[in-house]
């Protein structure tokens, strides 16, 4: 019995580990993915105004 209770509390831990790795990944993904979308705001709002300036 306490063989059982082991391997499910191993394999919940195990679960929970790969749970916040995922959830880890995604926060990383989604800010570079914000970033990358400002940095080309930032230069699509600049070549604008370079061609509305000439």
């Amino acid at each position: 019995m306490s063989e059982i209770r082991n391997d499910r509390a191993r394999s919940d831990a195990k679960r929970q580990e790969k749970t916040r790795q995922d959830k880890a990944q995604d926060t990383k993904t989604r800010t570079e993915t914000r970033q990358r979308f400002q940095s080309a705001m930032k230069s699509s709002n600049t070549s604008k105004q370079a061609s509305e300036g000439q």
